[in-house]
């Protein structure tokens, strides 16, 4: 079984990119913006709507702080209606489901179709916005590397040629999952995550930045699993230039001294 992917709503909803290049006998996958390879996916949210459409087939409406997901529940899969029936909106739930992608010679756009739902408590919903803030950063990162000219992966590769990613783009998904961290009960402070804002933010220049030092724009957007907001990191990055920890060899850029 294939691994299930973690995307916020707001990055798959914008996603297009269909893939055929897989493994014989399997079917097409989504590759979303960050380079997401999405044949399951996995979600943690609110469930906001449920309803049935014309036909028996049952459909939901599951929201993350960025977006909504709309799932379907085939019309085979009556042990998941009925758990549906006993959900009353808003509760928090887990999806897990496949994404289907019709296999015609003009793709249309992808739908969830549910495997799994059950209902979930709020400590989970949040303990699944740090985990998939924390994957889509590690996507974040890879494309920046893609731009850099640094080998990644194919779908990175693709991802970055066909949506055209450059480093506002990327900057713009940083600034989701920011604000998607910022909902989550008890989120993540400074002094709670490596130490104080300076201290983790030597620690991202110290492990990230090459020998010509790290965009100030880099260091936000790797900052973003910390809970720190881009003031913060700036303020953290004056600190260690008056501390002569860090200089500045090019406008916007830091370098460990």
């Amino acid at each position: 079984m294939n691994a299930s992917a973690r995307v916020f709503a707001g990055e798959f909803n914008r996603s297009d990119l269909v893939s055929r290049e897989t493994a014989a006998g399997t079917p097409p996958v989504l590759i979303t913006r960050s380079g997401a390879c999405c044949s399951r996916i996995f979600v943690a949210g609110a469930l906001i709507e449920k309803g049935a459409r014309p036909g028996g087939e049952f459909y939901a409406r599951v929201a993350d702080p960025t977006g909504a997901f709309e799932f379907r529940i085939d019309r085979s899969r009556r042990d998941l209606a009925e758990i549906l029936s006993h959900l009353d909106p808003p509760v928090f739930v887990t999806v897990l489901s496949n994404v289907v992608v019709d296999q015609g010679p003009v793709p249309g756009k992808p739908h969830l179709l549910v495997d799994e739902i059950r209902a979930v408590d709020r400590s989970t919903r949040d303990s699944w916005i740090v985990r998939t803030a924390a994957t889509t950063c590690d996507r974040l990162d890879a494309l920046r590397f893609a731009l850099d000219g640094e080998e990644v992966s194919r779908e990175i590769t693709m991802a970055a040629g066909h949506y055209g990613i450059n480093r506002t783009d990327i900057a713009d998904l940083a600034e989701m999952v920011l604000k998607a961290l910022e909902t989550v009960s008890g989120a993540v402070e400074a002094g709670t995550s490596g130490g104080e804002p300076w201290e983790i933010v030597l620690s991202i220049i110290r492990e990230k930045a090459g020998k010509n030092g790290m965009p100030l724009q880099e260091i936000i957007s790797s900052a973003v699993p910390y809970g720190l907001s881009a003031e913060a990191v700036e303020q953290a990055v004056r600190v260690l230039l008056q501390e002569d920890e860090c200089y500045q060899p090019s406008r916007d850029v830091i370098k460990i001294l």
